[in-house]
């Protein structure tokens, strides 16, 4: 209990919000790392789908756990952001999302261009969307939660975490499927 008052009193300044856009949601977790807790988690479901629904789920000052699970329309991924921004506010969790420490975007496919989690830049975006023909369902949804959350807070540095990362560090003869190698080029 006590340590989340502090968090919430003394060291919001080290709070990092991870987001994960997908084609129909948003996924999001927000930690305290100084103290290595997370203060909230929650999923934006069936984004401009007609009914969507909102699952939440806090920690108020007093220890005590909050959720929020109802219905709720989100339009896209803009207002699905805007419904983050409202729902980690409207908890006590942020007065503005510049001040957080940071913010971690899941992107799916870096390619061979990224291995290994990326400073979001404008030339970054670029090769993100020039990537996106890899992974056509997910890192245009990716790039929309960047794009987002940069116009929200552009002065926060935001990184790009890619799933493909994890396979950098494999040998060739490991990564590369049985399959002809232009194939693999392509």
């Amino acid at each position: 209990e006590l340590l989340i008052r502090r968090v919430r009193r003394e060291d919001r300044s080290m709070n990092v919000l991870v987001v994960n856009c997908g084609s129909s949601s948003i996924k999001y977790r927000l930690f305290n790392m100084g103290f290595r807790t997370e203060l909230a988690s929650g999923v934006l479901a069936q984004i401009s789908e007609g009914q969507g629904r909102l699952n939440h789920r806090s920690i108020d000052a007093s220890g005590k756990a909050h959720a929020i699970n109802r219905p709720h329309t989100i339009l896209d991924h803009n207002e699905g952001m805007a419904l983050i921004k409202e729902v980690l506010t409207d908890a006590g969790l942020i007065d503005d999302p510049q001040d957080l420490y940071g913010i971690g975007h899941r992107v799916v496919h870096g390619g061979e261009v990224f291995t290994s989690p990326t400073l979001i830049d404008a030339q970054v975006i670029e090769a993100i969307r020039s990537l996106a023909h890899l992974a056509p369902l997910h890192n245009p949804a990716n790039l929309i939660g960047i794009e987002v959350a940069l116009e929200t807070a552009p002065h926060l540095p935001q990184v790009a975490v890619f799933d493909t990362a994890f396979h950098q560090s494999m040998a060739p003869h490991a990564y590369l499927y049985a399959i002809p190698y232009r194939f693999y080029e392509e």
